[in-house]
């Protein structure tokens, strides 16, 4: 399994999505073993980063101006 090297803030967006399925993968196969909590846990950190960089996005995203829209005055 793929162990990033650097905290998770510092993954590139693949890098976190790689790693998010590959955990996704090995808590589907070892449900009912003790190292699947550990890997929950990786799991829910990873979600955590990727909704914290969605919202950042949602809150920087700039309106599109439609150029063929006429305000009249």
């Amino acid at each position: 399994m793929y162990a990033p090297e650097h905290p998770l803030a510092q993954l590139t967006t693949g890098e976190l999505r790689t790693y998010r399925l590959q955990l996704e993968r090995a808590v589907a196969q070892l449900a009912e073993v003790p190292v699947a909590a550990e890997l929950r846990g990786r799991l829910d950190a990873v979600r955590a980063e990727e909704a914290s960089r969605a919202n950042i996005v949602a809150a920087t995203r700039v309106p599109r101006i439609d150029p063929n829209e006429h305000y009249s005055a």
